[in-house]
């Protein structure tokens, strides 16, 4: 009996020992999962912890853009950026697009043609943010009457359009124009353009209007602006007919918010009877250039002082409502020393007028109605 329970004993301490055993080995195995666990939560903190590696942000070039001023400069004169409003683009801008940077033009609006696209198209891919395009047909002006009148000038601009988006893509285009009605001597109200004004509202592009500021165009003009309020119409009108109509132009603008003023720097250097950039249109280049430059030279002053006084009341009344533009025009206004010029005179005007429409004048208004560029 005695050797029985020392048996019994023997066994349970067995037992004991064994279950003793298997509860380290548990604990162990328990304790090096939670240490394995608590590694793998430590690995995945440090992970969440490490900063994300992204792909580099494309950044549109507009964004990237950064304002600039003009290397060439005047004392006492506005020396910020400029808008150039109206460009007439030709073989002759392309050669001449570095000056444009050394004299401070940091936008500009294009007119262009189908022509024109190969030239344009390299300088749009390197300054996309800096250049807007109006699109025409690209035909010299009895040609674009004469297709209004057989009911070709709508079409020809859809093709031209249509053409352009293809080159440098959709969204590239701000407006169509510009149509010349003061040279076309048709109504505004014509309705062989009426194709041509529903297709500007359907696409949201601005209208570039060259009209006569007299009674009869200027009031068949307003009823197109009634027609169609939800398009921008920006217009130039020749020096010489602004200044015979200044106050019924100022009325105008003031009643309607769809129509902006261009003011080019041939009208700057309007003489009495046309802008000093056409004068000199018959003559040789050479010769051209030699005129342009003694009778800039000498008259600049009077100029600079005419032009104040023809478009100070329009500007001090409606003061976001006008643009600054240099076309260009006959091939002489292309040589870099009068294009200097035509440069200084702009900023010469701008700098007669108030502080506070200097800016709005040279560019501002420009970029809050046409953008920066076509991105």
């Amino acid at each position: 009996m005695k050797r029985g329970k020392i048996i019994i004993l023997i066994v349970i301490s067995i037992l004991v020992l064994s279950a003793c055993k298997e509860y380290k080995i548990t604990e162990v195995e328990k304790i090096t999962e939670d240490i394995a666990e608590e590694e793998n939560e430590s690995e995945e903190e440090i992970v969440e912890e490490e900063p994300e590696v992204q792909e580099e942000e494309i950044i549109p070039a507009a964004e990237k853009f950064e304002l600039f001023n003009p290397e060439i400069t005047y004392k006492n004169f506005y020396n910020g950026p400029l808008y150039n409003a109206n460009k007439e683009w030709n073989t002759s801008s392309a050669a001449l697009f570095e000056k444009e940077e050394e004299n401070g033009i940091n936008f500009m609006l294009v007119q262009t043609s189908e022509e024109d696209t190969e030239s344009l198209k390299g300088i749009i891919q390197e300054n996309p943010s800096q250049i807007i395009l109006m699109i025409n047909p690209g035909l010299a002006t009895e040609k674009a009457k004469q297709a209004l009148f057989n009911d070709e000038l709508p079409q020809k601009y859809k093709d031209a359009e249509k053409d352009a988006r293809g080159v440098f893509g959709e969204g590239s285009i701000t407006g169509l124009g510009r149509l010349e009605f003061s040279s076309w001597n048709v109504q505004t109200t014509n309705y062989k353009i009426q194709e041509l004004y529903n297709f500007a509202e359907e696409k949201k592009y601005l209208l570039f209007l060259e009209i006569n500021a007299g009674e009869a165009q200027r009031d068949e003009f307003e009823e197109t602006l009634i027609e169609y309020p939800n398009t921008t119409f920006l217009i130039h009108i020749e020096a010489k007919e602004f200044q015979s109509n200044e106050q019924k132009i100022r009325e105008l603008m003031q009643k309607y918010e769809n129509i902006y003023l261009i003011i080019d720097a041939n009208d700057i250097l309007y003489d009495g009877q046309q802008g000093l950039f056409e004068t000199y249109k018959t003559k040789k280049n050479e010769e051209a250039k030699e005129l342009f430059i003694e009778e800039f030279d000498t008259s600049y002053e009077r100029y600079i002082t005419d032009a104040n006084q023809r478009y100070t009341t329009l500007i001090e009344t409606l003061p976001n409502k006008v643009l600054w533009s240099f076309e260009m025009g006959p091939e002489y206004n292309y040589d870099p020393e009068i294009y200097d010029r035509a440069i200084k005179v702009s900023r010469g005007f701008i700098s007669t007028l108030n502080t506070e429409y200097q800016e709005g004048i040279a560019y501002k208004n420009a970029v809050e109605i046409l953008g920066k560029g076509i991105e």
